[in-house]
């Protein structure tokens, strides 16, 4: 498949189910879950993995150090947020 078909399959599975497992190069490989937002319901078998909404994703997937430093808090507090700075 080649990157235009992936993100093709990507929006379709955000679409219609809200979320996507996908394993992310930056991350050495890790799988990570991409939903709509924070309320997205998981099906058990992924409900573990680390978790981004596409808001989040917007914030920290041009900066590859504040991807991984955002991917660690994820991996040891699961549930943790990107939110903006008050303030900001």
């Amino acid at each position: 498949m080649n990157a235009d078909e992936n993100e093709r399959q990507i929006r379709r599975l955000l679409a219609t189910q809200g979320w996507v497992v996908v394993v992310c190069r930056n991350l050495g490989g890790c799988r990570v879950v991409w939903t709509l937002d924070g309320g997205t319901q998981l099906p058990p078998d992924v409900a573990n993995l680390p978790r981004y909404t596409l808001a989040e994703l917007e914030r920290v997937v041009r900066q590859p150090e504040l991807l991984r430093a955002t991917h660690s808090v994820k991996v040891f507090f699961p549930g943790a947020e990107v939110v903006e700075p008050e303030g900001a």
